[in-house]
């Protein structure tokens, strides 16, 4: 996660970083808040086995 973050710092400039971190805190404030469904990562992916 930090390699990717730094090479979009490197490559695009700091401005899509803010605007990702901007996402990413509205997503954690609306999870917070109970806006959110349970994950099913079987049902994302049906050919993946979890172990």
């Amino acid at each position: 996660m930090r390699a990717g973050l730094r090479l979009l710092m490197e490559r695009d400039g700091a401005r899509q970083f803010y605007a990702l971190k901007g996402e990413i805190e509205a997503a954690v404030q609306e999870a917070e808040a109970g806006g959110f469904e349970e994950f099913d990562p079987v049902a994302c992916e049906p050919g993946v086995e979890l172990r």
